[in-house]
């Protein structure tokens, strides 16, 4: 287990180029991700936001989610992700190829978000923003992403 916060400010998540090729609803938003090294899931349990088109954000609450929020997301599949990166804050930034872009920022009562993947990759946003990564991350050099 690696804790990335003693070095880079954030890490290229291996989403990139990836497909999203299904959506669950437990509980809370699963986004499935069929990427070129691995597939991935990545869930949301956490407030997020979804930017679509310029100044269009919707802030959003997995368990509480309506079903015009749930038509939205179903409408990602095929939908492709050109950048996912995770800062040492513990926020998860997605951009996606359809202009979109998902933002989630850490929880203080209980885990945000976590990615697993088929390669044995998991990275999980605890409680407070800490980022957990089980495997290995790259240093994103650019971070000028950041909100």
């Amino acid at each position: 287990m690696t804790k990335p916060n003693d070095t880079p400010r954030s890490f290229h998540l291996p989403v990139s180029g990836g497909e999203i090729f299904r959506i669950g609803f437990d509980f809370g938003l699963v986004l499935y991700i069929n990427a070129p090294t691995a597939v991935y899931e990545l869930a949301f349990a956490g407030l997020f936001t979804l930017e679509q088109e310029p100044n269009q954000r919707t802030v959003l609450r997995p368990s509480t989610m309506l079903a015009d929020d749930l038509k939205t997301f179903v409408d990602l599949v095929g939908v492709h992700v050109n950048a996912g990166v995770a800062f040492e804050s513990g926020r998860l930034e997605l951009d996606l190829d359809n202009e979109s872009r998902i933002v989630i920022d850490p929880a203080e009562e209980f885990d945000a978000w976590e990615l697993r993947g088929s390669d044995e990759l998991v990275v999980v946003c605890t409680s407070g923003g800490e980022l957990l990564v089980w495997g290995s991350l790259n240093e994103q050099a650019d971070t000028s992403t950041a909100s």
